[in-house]
């Protein structure tokens, strides 16, 4: 099992190796949180007010995880999760291990866990660390979902180096 990341393969514009280079499971760095079932769930296919919120399916792209709308009043307040959320698809037709970070206040589905971090995490490292998750989709499949225990076993990069770039990132993994 690869523990570390080796930086200096990456030539000149790699960061220093103490920036990345430590390899953990996914449960050091996040807790995981289970969606609700939606058996019995009042879902509008509107927003109505401020008071309706996305109720997040899983789905191989964000734009289409929206499976309604939901009054966060009329769900229990631990699973409302504010903007900036990140998020795993832990089932669907296809789409199991696509990760996101939300860009509003939702309620996920018993179909997708959230990530709640273990420390302080920018919206930049959230991004970073959903790439990181979303990569590792070809350990998965419909015999084998990325559910609890096999969810948090993802190894991924203890911390990310904030001054890297997107491109950066994108050719390092």
């Amino acid at each position: 099992m690869i523990r570390s990341v080796n930086m200096s393969a990456l030539g000149e514009k790699s960061p220093e190796s103490s920036c990345l280079n430590e390899l953990v499971p996914l449960k050091e760095l996040f807790d995981i949180v289970n969606g609700i079932p939606t058996t019995g769930l009042l879902k509008s296919n509107i927003r109505k007010n401020d008071n309706w919120i996305p109720l997040i399916r899983p789905s191989y792209r964000q734009d289409t995880s929206i499976d309604g709308y939901v009054n966060k009043h009329l769900v229990p307040s631990d699973k409302v999760f504010p903007a900036e959320s990140l998020y795993v698809s832990t089932n669907g037709q296809g789409s199991h291990t696509y990760s996101y970070v939300s860009a509003s206040e939702f309620v996920p589905n018993s179909d997708v866990a959230v990530l709640i971090p273990k420390r302080f995490m920018p919206l930049r490292e959230k991004l970073f660390y959903s790439m990181c998750i979303t990569r590792n989709r070809f350990k998965f499949s419909y015999g084998r979902k990325p559910k609890g225990e096999k969810l948090g076993s993802i190894m991924i990069p203890e911390y990310m180096a904030l001054e890297m770039n997107g491109m950066e990132l994108i050719e390092m993994l």
